[in-house]
């Protein structure tokens, strides 16, 4: 029996660095743990992944007192298990080793995932994509750490319903993603200004009762993805000079941009039916210079 273990531990040590060194970071963080097992050589590897991912949908408990991986015969959601996986690997884990932290979680107690988000944060992680689907009830009140963490360069929020505290600040903020938001005015652009270098912003409105205009004013944005997926009557007003990349789609009624975009490289108008009741051409002489454009000929031909 040991000898069987021997060469499969040999077989898995051939296996070349520059190849595990890029594969195993894509997995799972629950998978990459469990490679621990395989082989002496990666006994302690996944601690140096740059990436920390937790699925709760996918998850399969591990004992981690043991060398010995208990799988179960199906797929589980035990929420204990999964909890203190998260909980474990945290606390092991060392300031400035990881780089992106990713959390998919549902119907789990707010404490935890404010926990873990301090815990990422004093890590040091530089990038994060949470998505927190909770029970019904209140929003996800996500830790104000997270809202004034000085080194964070890139945040997803996705299908959370989550607030926003009144101050913001997220000075090294490059690339924003917030994706179902509802009521934007109200939590999403107090998000956005606050980020005084924001770069890359991807914007989905679900719906909205909000009466305000979306003003995007953010004279260092170079992309932007705007998608609005409900009827609003709230004009989109873009005044962004340093624009290389846009994209506009769903349901728009007004669309305004107020400065010229003479550094614009592609452009695309995608709305879901005759939205647009106003004339393209006063958008068409903002972005003369565009090197590509998009525009779907069910718009033109209207004008």
């Amino acid at each position: 029996m040991s000898s069987v273990s021997e060469n499969v531990d040999n077989r898995h040590n051939t296996l070349p660095e520059d190849i595990a060194s890029n594969v195993f970071p894509l997995m799972p963080t629950i998978y990459a743990v469990q490679t621990s097992v395989l082989s002496k050589r990666w006994r302690y590897t996944w601690m140096l992944f740059p990436n920390l991912d937790f699925d709760d949908t996918h998850f399969q408990p591990v004992d981690l007192n043991s060398s010995i991986t208990k799988l179960s015969k199906f797929e589980t959601r035990n929420k204990e298990s999964f909890r203190k996986f998260v909980d474990h690997v945290l606390n092991v884990c060392k300031p400035s080793n990881v780089k992106l932290f990713r959390l998919r979680v549902s119907g789990y107690v707010f404490e935890s995932v404010t926990n873990w988000i301090d815990i990422a944060i004093w890590l040091n992680i530089s990038e994060f994509d949470i998505q927190v689907i909770p029970r019904k009830g209140p929003k996800t009140v996500l830790p104000l750490t997270l809202f004034t963490y000085s080194t964070i360069t890139k945040l997803k929020l996705s299908k959370t319903s989550w607030e926003c505290p009144p101050s913001v600040y997220l000075p090294s903020m490059k690339t924003l993603d917030i994706i179902g938001s509802i009521n934007p005015c109200d939590i999403a652009f107090k998000l956005i200004c606050g980020c005084p270098v924001l770069e890359s912003l991807s914007l989905e409105v679900l719906c909205s009762n909000n009466k305000e205009d979306y003003v995007f004013n953010i004279p260092s944005l170079k992309r932007l993805t705007l998608k609005i997926r409900s009827k609003v009557s709230n004009e989109v007003v873009l005044n962004l000079p340093n624009l290389e990349y846009l994209f506009v789609g769903g349901v728009l009624r007004l669309l305004f941009i107020e400065e010229d975009m003479f550094l614009l490289i592609w452009a695309s108008f995608a709305p879901c039916e005759r939205t647009f009741n106003h004339s393209l051409v006063d958008i068409l002489n903002k972005i003369r210079g565009v090197q590509s454009l998009s525009i779907p000929y069910v718009s033109l031909i209207s004008y």
